[in-house]
């Protein structure tokens, strides 16, 4: 069983096994189970952008954006297709792209059945 310094962060630990979220945004009603994610939301409507590439000056509201985007600046491309060798900064867009081979598959099986 896990053990928790206070009861205020074992009921936070707890919302995650429900469906409740207390904090509701005041602009656009989404609602959020921890403060801290609001806080993050909240500057989606502030427009504040305080990271900053440092590569380029493009500016982001999230760290973890910023970082994502760092990856254009690098010739890095750790995602390979299995199908045919053509790789990827983001593993999104490499699983992305070999949906294209299962419906080309698809087509092929398609028109061999006419």
């Amino acid at each position: 069983m896990k053990e928790y310094e206070s009861v205020g962060n074992m009921k936070t630990h707890m919302m995650v096994h429900t469906d409740e979220r207390p904090f509701q945004c005041a602009e656009c009603g989404k609602k959020f189970k921890e403060r801290g994610i609001i806080v993050k939301h909240m500057l989606v409507h502030s427009g504040d952008k305080p990271h900053e590439c440092p590569e380029c000056g493009k500016r982001f509201n999230r760290v973890g954006n910023m970082k994502t985007h760092m990856m254009v600046h690098l010739d890095d491309k750790p995602h390979e297709c299995p199908e045919c060798g053509k790789t990827f900064r983001h593993r999104g867009h490499m699983k992305r792209h070999k949906m294209t081979h299962a419906n080309n598959r698809l087509n092929t099986l398609s028109v061999e059945d006419n």
